[in-house]
């Protein structure tokens, strides 16, 4: 180890924060909003696919870097995660923007993601914290 404050070994830190509680609603919210009646056909393999692909991204990116023995491995897993919600954030813009899902419908999903990514955006410096102790 060089000493640094993100390379140092880590401990279990998944139940920082209460993600967990949200991890799974945010998947599933993605998983219902994408259902082949809200998108057309031909983006089956488009939006829809990329959607859930950063839903399921977002949670097993947390649970990998938890899994991480070093600090800095997890730290990397959150950013990771963050892109992802970023996203699909962009991918549900676009999505309303061409009228497969309607604003009412992003309520929840919008309060799910905006409280992962309040808490994902504070964990870093929670973490470094926590580590310089």
């Amino acid at each position: 180890m060089n000493g640094s404050k993100t390379n140092t070994k880590k401990t279990n830190m998944f139940g920082t924060i209460k993600i967990e509680l949200i991890i799974l609603p945010v998947a599933t919210h993605h998983n219902l909003i994408t259902r082949p009646k809200n998108f057309p056909k031909e983006e089956l393999y488009g939006l829809t696919s990329q959607l859930r692909r950063a839903a399921v991204s977002v949670p097993s990116n947390i649970a990998e870097g938890n899994t991480r023995e070093h600090l800095k491995e997890y730290l990397h897993h959150i950013s990771i995660a963050q892109a992802s919600l970023a996203e699909i954030d962009t991918q549900l813009e676009i999505a309303r923007r061409l009228s497969y899902i309607r604003s009412s419908n992003l309520g929840p999903v919008q309060t799910d993601l905006s409280s992962l990514g309040k808490q994902l955006y504070s964990l870093p410096n929670s973490l470094n914290k926590k580590n310089s102790v």
